[in-house]
C-alpha cells in the first residue's frame, strides 16, 4: 500500500502536468485554433477607428433579461476596452452585435494578439452565465486587397492599376469603401495619384498619370478603407524615361576611307511624339572593341540628330558597332540603340544576277516534291541595264541532312538577252524538318562569270515536301479552352509558304464533322468545343487543282475546371473604331475584369458582370492606343487565383504621312544635276511640315547586303521584340498584317491577323501581382507569445503554491483532486 506522502507527491505531479497541458493548450488556442461558439457558429470582429465591432453567436437555454459585459484583454488580463449593456435574450440561438471602444487605439499588429471576453448574467441570478473568450487573431475579419499592375512605368505616362478588395471569402465587401494610391517616398510629402470609391464589385477604375521627369525607384502606397476595416501596402516601382531610338546609316557596308553617315530618330514610347532638344551621343566601336568615335549632339524639334564619321585608310576590318545614347551614360532614364556595320575591302559587283523559277510563260510552282525536275532561268545584267552575253553560268542546288549535300546542278552560257535556262532533277529523298511540317529547304545558287573573269553569285531557296499542301490549326486562345466554344483558325499553304485556297473537312473529338473553305489568304475559321480531355483534330484539304493534304493535331487544353475566353471581332483597328469584346466563362455568374496593356503597362481597366456565362464590353480605339495592344480578361477562381485569357490587337496610327516624289528627268548622266521634289501629306491629303531623310547610294552596294527600307512604322509600333510565336506560320508575316490594304481585302487581312496574333503570345516580364490583408500581421507574434507564456507561468506558480498550502493543511486521506476542486 502506497504511503500518504507518496500519494500526495504523485497527485501534485499529476496536477502540475495537467496545469502545463492546460496552459499551453490555452496558448495554442490563442495563436492557432479557431473558436466555435455555443451554437456552433463563428464569432466575427472588425476593427475601425479605435473600435472593435463584434458579432457573437450564443445559445441560451432560457429567455430572460440580464447584463452583457464585453472586455478586450491583453496578455496580462488588463482591460483595454470595456462595454456593459442591459439586454433581453430569447431562448435558443441568437447573436450579440456590439461595439467595444478601446481606451487607446492600437495598430492592427498589436490588436490581433489580444482577446475578447464576454459574459452574460441573468438578472434573477438563476441559470448559468453565458461566458467565453476569443482570440482576436482568429475572429478578426479584414479586407483582402488584390493588386495587378507593373513593376516599372513610363515617367509622365498614363497608367492604370487593377485594385480589387474582397473579404477573406473572396466576396465583395458591402458598404462604402475607397482606395487611395500615392507616391510616398520617405522624407517627402506624399503625392496623390488616385482616390476613388469601390463599386459593388469591390473594385475601382484606378487610372492616373505619373509625374513627368521623375525617374528611378519610388514607393507607391496603396490604402483601402472599407466597412470591415482598412489596410495598406507599399510597392517599390521604377519610373523610366523610355524613348525608342531608330538608328540608321545610308548603307550596311563600308570600306576604309569612306564616310559613315549616321542618323537617329527619337520618339517617346508613351505617345510616339518627337523627343526634341535632348542630348544624344553617337559612339563607334571597332571590331576589336576600341572606341574610335564619339560626338555629342542635340535632337532637333523632330527628334532627329545626325553625325558623320570618316574611316581612316588603314583601320581594323570586321564588324563595327554604332551606338546612340540619349542622356548621360549610366544616368537614370538613359536610352540606347545599337546597330552593326561591316567594314571591309570589297569590290562592288559589276552586274546583278537574278533567278526565276517560273519564267515568263510558265505557271508559278509552289514547291517541289522529291524527284521533281527544277527548271528556271538565270538573268544577268549590268547595273546600267545591258545584258551579259556568253557569260558562263553554273547552277548548283544544296540541301541539308546531317551534312550539306549536292541536290542537283547544271551548267551553260547566257544568250544575247543575258538569260540561261536550267533544268535538273532533285533526289528521291529528303530529310524534312518537323517544325516545317516535314518540308526541307534547298538553296539554288547561280554563279555567273563574265568574259573578263569577274564572277557574281545569287542564291534562292526552294521548298521540297512530300505533301503539296501544309496545314496548321491555331486555337483563338493559343491553346484549347475546355468546356467553351473555341474558334479555330485553319491555315493552308503550299510548301513554299504561298497561301492556298482549299476546301476543308474537319473532324474533332466530341464534335460533329464540319466543312469549310479557306479564303484567298489561306485562312478559314471553324468552331470546336473541347471537353478538357485528350482528343484530336483531323483536317483534310484539297485545292481546285487536285492537290491534297492532311494533318492530325492533338488538342492540348488548359487545365482547371474554371475557364475564361476573350474574343475580339477584329485584330486591326483604326482610331475611332469600336472594339467589341466578348468574354465567355464556365462560371455562369460573377465578375470579369478586363485590362488594356500598352507598351508593357496597363492603361485602362474595366469590370463586367458575367450573366449566363457571358459578358460584353465596347471600347473606342483611341490615337493613344496606336501600336500593339494586349487585352487581358480574367476572373478569380475558388482559390483566389486569377484565371486569364488575352488577345493581341493592332491600332493603326491616327494620321500616317505619305510622301510623293517627282524628278525633273527620267535619267541622268554622270556628273549631271538632278532635281527631286518631295511632297508630304497626311491621310486627308493636306500638306504637312515634316523632316525628310534622304539616302542616295549606288544600287550595287545593296547587292552586297540587302536593306529593307520603310520599316520605321514596324519598328515604332509593332512590338516584335516581346512577341513569342506559339506556332510556325509561313504564309503570314507580322509587317503585312498591319500595313494598309484595299477595302475589298480588309476582312481577309483581318482574319489573317487574328490567326497570326492567336499564334503569338506577349512576353511581359513587367507584371506585378500581389495580395495582402488575408493573413494577420506576424511582426509582434513572438513578443506576445512571450508575454502570454510569462503570465501563464506566473498563474501556474500561484495556483501550485495555493495547492501546496492546502495539501499541507490536510492530514486526512482526502484526495488531492478534491482539494483542487475546493480551491477552484
Amino acid at each position: 500500500m502506497e504511503s500518504p506522502s507518496r500519494k500526495t507527491r504523485l497527485g501534485r505531479l499529476w496536477i502540475y502536468l495537467l496545469l502545463i497541458v492546460v496552459i499551453f493548450g490555452v496558448a495554442a488556442g490563442i495563436f492557432v485554433q479557431t473558436f466555435q461558439a455555443a451554437n456552433g457558429g463563428p464569432t466575427v470582429a472588425t476593427y475601425r477607428r479605435g473600435s472593435l465591432f463584434v458579432s457573437i453567436p450564443y445559445g441560451a437555454l432560457r429567455a430572460g433579461t440580464g447584463r452583457l459585459t464585453l472586455e478586450i484583454l491583453d496578455p496580462e488580463d488588463r482591460v483595454l476596452g470595456r462595454k456593459e449593456t442591459p439586454l433581453e435574450i430569447g431562448e435558443g440561438a441568437g447573436t450579440w452585435k456590439e461595439e467595444i471602444r478601446l481606451e487607446k487605439a492600437l495598430p492592427i499588429e498589436d490588436l490581433v494578439w489580444h482577446r475578447v471576453h464576454y459574459r452574460f448574467v441573468y438578472d434573477d441570478g438563476k441559470g448559468e452565465a453565458l461566458e467565453g473568450a476569443e482570440s482576436i487573431s482568429q475572429i478578426l475579419r479584414t479586407p483582402v486587397v488584390h493588386i495587378l499592375g507593373q513593376q516599372s512605368y513610363l515617367s509622365g505616362s498614363q497608367a492604370a492599376v487593377r485594385v480589387i478588395v474582397t473579404d477573406s471569402s473572396n466576396e465583395p465587401v458591402t458598404g462604402r469603401g475607397w482606395v487611395r494610391i500615392e507616391l510616398a517616398d520617405s522624407g517627402q510629402t506624399p503625392r496623390k495619384l488616385f482616390v476613388g470609391r469601390l463599386n459593388k464589385r469591390g473594385t475601382t477604375e484606378a487610372q492616373f498619370q505619373f509625374p513627368a521627369g521623375v525617374v528611378g525607384n519610388h514607393q507607391v502606397r496603396y490604402a483601402a478603407e472599407t466597412a470591415i476595416g482598412s489596410t495598406e501596402f507599399i510597392q517599390t516601382v521604377r519610373l523610366q524615361d523610355k524613348v525608342a531610338i531608330l538608328l540608321t546609316t545610308e548603307k550596311p557596308i563600308y570600306q576604309p576611307g569612306q564616310m559613315i553617315h549616321a542618323r537617329a530618330l527619337a520618339l517617346d514610347r508613351a505617345n510616339h511624339e518627337a523627343v526634341g532638344n535632348r542630348q544624344l551621343v553617337f559612339e563607334v566601336e571597332d571590331s576589336r572593341g576600341n572606341k574610335v568615335f564619339k560626338k555629342v549632339m542635340r535632337t532637333d524639334e523632330f527628334g532627329i540628330a545626325w553625325a558623320e564619321f570618316g574611316l581612316a585608310d588603314e583601320v581594323n576590318l570586321g564588324t563595327y558597332h554604332l551606338r546612340a545614347l540619349l542622356g548621360e551614360a549610366g544616368a537614370e532614364g538613359s536610352n540606347t540603340a545599337e546597330t552593326a556595320l561591316t567594314v571591309e575591302r570589297y569590290v562592288l559587283p559589276k552586274f546583278k544576277v537574278a533567278i526565276d523559277f517560273a519564267g515568263k510563260d510558265a505557271k508559278p510552282k509552289h514547291g517541289y516534291r522529291p524527284g521533281d525536275r527544277v527548271t528556271g532561268t538565270v538573268q544577268a545584267n549590268y547595273f546600267f541595264g545591258k545584258p551579259l552575253e556568253a557569260a558562263e553560268v553554273s547552277v548548283k542546288a544544296t540541301g541539308m541532312d546531317v551534312v550539306m549535300f549536292e541536290a542537283g546542278s547544271a551548267e551553260g552560257k547566257t544568250d544575247r538577252e543575258g538569260t540561261y535556262r536550267f533544268d535538273f532533277k532533285l533526289p528521291n529523298f529528303f530529310a524534312g524538318r518537323p517544325l516545317s511540317h516535314g518540308a526541307a529547304q534547298v538553296v539554288v545558287e547561280a554563279t555567273v562569270r563574265d568574259t573578263a573573269g569577274h564572277a557574281e553569285t545569287r542564291g534562292e531557296p526552294i521548298t521540297v515536301s512530300e505533301s503539296p499542301l501544309l496545314i496548321t490549326a491555331v486555337p483563338e486562345g493559343g491553346t484549347f479552352i475546355p468546356n467553351l466554344e473555341n474558334q479555330v483558325f485553319i491555315l493552308t499553304s503550299y510548301a513554299d509558304g504561298t497561301p492556298a485556297k482549299t476546301g476543308l473537312r474537319i473532324r474533332a473529338t466530341g464534335n460533329a464533322e464540319q466543312h469549310a473553305t479557306t479564303d484567298e489568304g489561306g485562312v478559314a475559321v471553324v468552331r470546336v468545343t473541347p471537353d478538357g480531355g485528350s482528343g484530336t483534330l483531323q483536317i483534310e484539304a484539297k485545292d481546285k487543282e487536285g492537290n491534297t493534304g492532311g494533318n492530325t493535331i492533338t488538342m492540348q487544353s488548359r487545365q482547371g475546371q474554371e475557364q475564361i475566353l476573350l474574343r475580339t471581332e477584329r485584330a486591326v483597328y483604326c482610331p475611332g473604331d469600336m472594339m467589341n469584346l466578348r468574354v465567355f466563362s464556365t462560371k455562369k455568374q460573377g465578375t470579369a475584369y478586363v485590362d488594356i496593356v500598352k507598351e508593357g503597362q496597363t492603361v485602362l481597366t474595366r469590370d463586367l458582370d458575367i450573366v449566363g456565362g457571358q459578358a460584353e464590353l465596347r471600347l473606342a480605339a483611341t490615337p493613344t492606343m496606336a501600336g500593339t495592344v494586349d487585352i487581358s480578361a480574367y476572373l478569380f477562381g475558388g482559390d483566389a487565383r486569377p484565371i486569364a485569357d488575352h488577345r493581341l490587337v493592332f491600332v493603326q496610327p491616327a494620321d500616317e504621312l505619305r510622301i510623293e516624289t517627282t524628278t525633273d528627268a527620267p535619267s541622268y548622266k554622270p556628273g549631271g544635276d538632278a532635281r527631286i521634289r518631295f511632297r508630304v501629306t497626311n491621310s486627308r491629303g493636306q500638306g504637312v511640315r515634316a523632316a525628310l531623310g534622304l539616302q542616295v547610294v549606288d544600287e550595287a552596294v545593296f547587292a552586297l547586303a540587302e536593306k529593307q527600307p520603310g520599316f520605321a512604322k514596324v519598328f515604332f509600333y509593332l512590338e516584335q521584340e516581346v512577341m513569342k510565336p506559339r506556332y510556325e506560320i509561313h504564309a503570314i508575316g507580322l509587317p503585312e498584317t498591319v500595313e494598309p490594304t484595299e477595302e475589298s481585302k480588309t476582312e481577309q487581312r483581318d482574319r489573317a491577323a487574328r490567326a497570326l496574333f492567336s499564334a503569338t503570345e506577349m512576353v511581359n516580364n513587367n507584371r506585378f501581382q500581389t495580395e495582402f490583408g488575408r493573413t494577420i500581421p506576424l511582426t509582434k507574434y513572438w513578443e506576445y507569445a512571450g508575454r502570454y507564456r510569462t503570465h501563464f507561468q506566473t498563474q501556474m506558480v500561484t495556483i501550485s503554491e495555493s495547492l501546496r498550502r492546502a495539501c499541507a493543511e490536510k492530514t486526512g486521506e482526502e484526495d488531492v483532486t478534491k482539494v483542487f476542486d475546493r480551491l477552484a
